[in-house]
């Protein structure tokens, strides 16, 4: 009976210390006298996304508490604000404080798994990875990459011819498209590999990609459970893999696939401009990543702290299983983002004839005939790139991973802002903000338009994926006018995946040019 007794008053003064804990963790915002909605005791607010998804509900926030606002991811707090002085403190002025991305409940451990990317890696090893990977994508390697673009998009036209011919409407499902044009482009110039998805719609990296980025919307369940106890991350992970052991995960299939690639590198080292040549080049057989972000010798290179200050001397290399994980991460990252904001242009561009005409005039001005497009004479489109700007600003594809953690409690911008507390950009309120006119970008803020993020860990691939849409929009405005097809949806319904997707795929009229 004591026993029994002593179990239940130990039960008792558990959950009791949990409730006043977790009370405590939600009055942050009422002391800070930051707006928001009630939480939930359990899951904070993070019901809310499942009836509606999370960019839309921000619009709502934005409307009902303003610029800056608060809300609970279970019991973590999640500052969100469009105010460009605290996201310039947060992103950029106090980076060294704020350099590590949100945890989602359902991911490798940042600080002690082998398997992590520069994505999701912190401190010491982020400045390690970044000194690596950074290089790939310098302008000179862009000019030996723009070759296999070229060659990509040449494949397209002639897919693009086919499936045109093959409607009376000249109807093609124009992301579906892009979506092969852009995974078998990421395929030869980070692998090196001479994929042909383009061609081939069922291709085993096309179809496994999209079953990982299908995969982020399929458990629902687990994630509230990840938000709601995140201490139990690494229980959530388990569960995570072991779903996945009894249902195949196609993130195995790309991981088998790369490796594979890898070994045939490794025993023939030939030279490349491919990524994964430059990863290869960088690796070190250790066992283990903290054998390279233990202090340098004098081997490594100059290391500069998260700001960019040198301090001490970095190891430039990379573990085998670093190589593999960055290899998937430009698979993923680039073939989605890209894709998608190739389908937002083109859909624009349908849907704005003059704009349209206005791009093809200036790229018969600038291009004569018969120059082919490339790395250098495309950075002369200044009418374009304002197009994919703006594109871009009504589309910011990444809006809902554009968030920072704080490290040690600190002021921004008359805040407090305590240890823990995540601070996060709301891109669509900052990019639809009537006051943001794309005329007067000099008198902006750098952080009135974040498409690709901002501060040191905005996305590294960002030139990658500007040239390449690029190419792809000389090659294609060169030979077609692309008009709405009659069962194109207005507005365009967008979707949460990994990134703000088209709920449906958008079909066009492809209509060659006379």
């Amino acid at each position: 009976m004591f026993f029994t007794y002593l179990l239940l008053f130990t039960l008792a003064y558990l959950v009791a210390v949990f409730y006043w804990q977790r009370r405590r963790q939600m009055r942050v915002f009422k002391e800070m006298g930051i707006p928001g909605p009630e939480p939930n005791f359990l899951f904070g607010n993070i019901l809310a996304f499942w009836a509606k998804p999370m960019f839309k509900t921000f619009q709502e926030w934005h409307k009902t508490y303003g610029e800056t606002f608060g809300y609970f991811e279970g019991p973590t707090p999640v500052l969100v604000t469009s105010n460009t002085e605290i996201l310039h403190q947060v992103f950029i002025k106090q980076f060294n404080n704020f350099h590590k991305r949100k945890l989602w409940p359902v991911q490798v451990d940042p600080d002690n798994d082998e398997d992590v990317h520069l994505f999701f890696a912190r401190g010491q090893r982020w400045k390690r990875l970044r000194s690596v990977v950074n290089p790939a994508f310098t302008a000179t390697k862009m000019r030996k990459m723009e070759p296999q673009m070229n060659m990509c998009a040449d494949v397209l036209v002639e897919v693009m011819d086919k499936a045109a011919e093959q409607s009376e409407e000249k109807r093609v499902l124009i992301t579906e498209l892009f979506r092969r044009l852009t995974l078998n482009t990421i395929v030869q110039c980070a692998l090196g590999i001479q994929d042909n998805t383009i061609r081939e719609p069922e291709s085993g990296f096309l179809r496994h990609c999209m079953g990982v980025i299908e995969d982020t919307t399929k458990q629902p369940v687990l994630y509230a459970l990840g938000f709601t106890f995140p201490a139990l991350s690494k229980l959530w992970m388990a569960i995570y893999k072991y779903m996945h052991y009894i249902k195949f995960n196609p993130v195995y299939w790309l991981e088998e696939k790369i490796n594979d690639c890898v070994q045939y590198r490794k025993k023939n080292p030939e030279p490349s401009p491919d990524l994964l040549r430059q990863m290869l080049d960088a690796r070190f057989e250790v066992k283990s990543f903290r054998d390279l972000d233990a202090p340098a010798s004098k081997e490594g290179h100059e290391e500069t702290d998260l700001n960019g200050n040198i301090k001490k001397p970095v190891l430039r290399s990379l573990t085998e299983n670093e190589v593999v994980q960055h290899a998937l991460l430009f698979l993923m990252a680039g073939y989605e983002t890209s894709s998608t904001s190739l389908g937002y242009i083109f859909y624009e561009l349908a849907t704005n004839p003059h704009v349209q005409q206005a791009v093809r005039q200036e790229i018969d001005e600038l291009l004569p005939e018969g120059e082919e497009a490339n790395y250098d004479n495309i950075r002369n489109l200044k009418y374009m790139d304002k197009v994919i700007s703006e594109t871009l600003r009504k589309y910011p594809l990444a809006s809902n991973v554009i968030a920072r953690q704080c490290g040690e409690t600190c002021q921004v911008a008359g805040l407090t802002i305590p240890s823990g507390m995540l601070v996060a950009a709301n891109a669509w309120a900052l990019h639809h903000d009537p006051k943001f006119t794309p005329e007067k970008k000099a008198a902006r803020s750098s952080m009135a338009w974040i498409p690709f993020g901002a501060g040191p860990r905005q996305c590294i691939g960002f030139r990658f994926a500007w040239v390449q849409m690029k190419l792809v929009l000389c090659k294609l405005l060169r030979r077609y006018q692309f008009e709405p097809a009659s069962d194109l949806k207005e507005p365009l319904e967008l979707r949460e995946g990994a990134t703000i997707l088209f709920k449906e795929d958008v079909p066009l009229r492809v209509l060659p040019l006379s």
